[in-house]
């Protein structure tokens, strides 16, 4: 049924510049792939290049996080990620990656402290008073706009 209530999910989907892509692309490969690392002190370094450039966008690209932003730096050790194993840096990297897709998804940082939120980023009690759409064809040639 119909109800008065509806969730509040990020609407920008989180996507790596082309230059930062192959820069890493090796990094990217292990993280997301499986493949295996050579140099865990290199890996470990762009891992933290990674984490530092996620932060970077979520303060400046998502606005509707702001409010979390110093939260956010706060779990991340944001500055010095040597406070962190190779392993807690990927999880990181794939919590924040399901924060900014599309979608309602929640990061789950409990891994790192118990106190941390297993749902950071959740968009509870948000009142939202206006709401501007614009829906982009894929080939970009239509553009609908709504506001609400």
């Amino acid at each position: 049924g119909a109800s008065d209530n509806v969730e509040v999910c990020n609407s920008k989907q989180f996507k790596y510049s082309k230059e930062f892509m192959k820069k890493n692309k090796y990094s990217f490969n292990v993280l997301f792939n499986g493949a295996k690392y050579d140099d865990e002190e290199n890996y470990s370094k762009s891992l933290d290049e990674i984490i530092n450039y996620i932060v970077n966008r979520f303060e400046k690209d998502y606005v509707l996080f702001s409010n979390l932003v110093v939260e956010l730096k706060k779990i991340v050790s944001y500055g010095d990620y040597s406070v962190f194993n190779v392993q807690e840096k990927e999880n990181i990297i794939k919590q924040l990656t399901l924060l900014l897709n599309c979608r309602s998804d929640n990061a789950n940082f409990k891994f790192l402290n118990d106190k941390y939120s297993s749902a950071f980023g959740k968009k509870n009690d948000r009142i939202i008073e206006s709401c501007f759409v614009s829906n982009l064809s894929v080939t970009g040639l239509k553009e609908s706009k709504h506001e609400f």
